[in-house]
């Protein structure tokens, strides 16, 4: 049996992400603008997607129709988690991250309850995909 080496080592990854700023200052980003469309294919920016039917709320909602805004805040939420850990980077490579380190971290976009198969940014300000 014959093992290949990896296609991307760590020290290459290194010196890739190390050489990405000096890349990126020669060139110019395009400014993201959310009710821009593009000219040749016409993508157009919006603030959630649907796979089936309009979305039902508008771009500039406060919160979703079942989200009690006057909610009591405050107070502590104690987890239980089995098993065991030895690092709380959940990006980690070598060992174990820990159980719900992920609710430590926002999404770009987020479903909504009251609706099937809808998504709205919640990080992002506007998506846009093509047909």
């Amino acid at each position: 049996m014959i093992l290949s080496p990896p296609l991307l080592d760590r020290r290459a990854l290194l010196k890739a992400l190390a050489a990405a700023p000096a890349v990126t200052a020669l060139g110019t980003v395009p400014a993201i603008r959310p009710a821009a469309a593009q000219a040749g294919g016409e993508l157009t920016w919006r603030h959630g997607l649907s796979l089936f039917n309009s979305l039902k709320y508008a771009p500039d909602f406060a919160h979703f129709a079942y989200v009690n805004p006057q909610a009591p805040k405050g107070g502590r939420v104690r987890l239980g988690g089995s098993g065991s850990f030895d690092s709380l980077n959940p990006y980690t490579f070598k060992g174990s991250a820990a159980g719900l380190i992920g609710l430590t971290n926002d999404t770009l976009m987020t479903g909504a309850m009251d609706e099937a198969s809808t998504e709205y940014g919640l990080v992002a300000d506007a998506v846009r995909h093509p047909d």
